[in-house]
């Protein structure tokens, strides 16, 4: 799809309470930085119910979409559009977020290893994603301080940087401090990456510092603090 001028923050909505967390993060968000929202419901097939009160799954979505909206309109939010569309949630809301800010989704509370072995909407999101994915637990509620802290895992791959651009970036726009992190375990497993020994901390400092240098220096505002610490880099994050 061609480029927008003004790129949304795409969320996906599906009638959930967890999808309504996400969405105030995602409405926050948007409008502190001036960006339009675009909300997503994929559905699959037609809800069961008697048939003299069905309702197509297009329209049940198209409701879902509506009070979406009116929880917004509640809150001020008024710069919202709105797509219903069939298909695999995770396949939809991937179409949807191409071009886009961001796209957010909500998580309910299941474990990692349910997760991994019966799949989600956010893992599926996270993992095939071309837009920065952001997972809003279902217990997030909004700050009670100003004081805004972003962590930013590295492992020394090609594939953290964009990570870390991201994360200064946001820090800056936020005003926020910058942790940046670095997992270092004396067993690691054979998915570890192999660009920094992970058992060898005074390389992971040197890594970490090569890693920060440039960005400290382009964006002079932000408070950095590094963090080496022992242990699974998930478990340590």
């Amino acid at each position: 799809m061609p480029a927008e001028a003004n790129p949304p923050v795409v969320v996906g909505i599906d009638g959930s309470a967890a999808a309504l967390v996400a969405l105030d993060w995602a409405a926050a968000e948007a409008a502190a930085a001036g960006w339009p929202l675009r909300l997503v419901n994929a559905y699959e097939e037609a809800p069961l119910v008697p048939v003299m009160v069905a309702k197509t799954a297009h329209e049940a979505a198209e409701d879902i979409l509506r009070e979406a909206r009116e929880h917004l309109a509640a809150r001020g939010h008024l710069d919202v559009s709105t797509v219903a569309r069939h298909g695999f949630p995770w396949r939809v809301l991937l179409h949807e977020a191409a071009g886009a800010r961001m796209l957010v989704v909500g998580r309910e509370g299941a474990g990692r290893l349910t997760e991994l072995v019966l799949g989600s909407t956010s893992l599926a999101c996270a993992t095939h994603a071309k837009v920065p994915v952001v997972v809003v637990p279902e217990t997030w509620r909004p700050e009670a301080t100003d004081q805004r802290v972003i962590v930013v895992g590295i492992d020394g791959s090609p594939r953290c940087q964009a990570a870390i651009d991201y994360a200064f970036a946001t820090a800056s726009r936020w005003k926020a401090r910058l942790v940046a992190v670095v997992g270092v375990h004396p067993h690691p497993g054979p998915a570890t990456s192999p660009a920094v020994d992970p058992s060898d901390g005074s390389q992971a400092a040197g890594m970490l510092a090569d890693r920060l240098s440039g960005l400290r220096a382009t964006f002079a505002d932000v408070e950095v603090t590094e963090v080496i610490a022992s242990g699974q880099p998930a478990d340590v994050l």
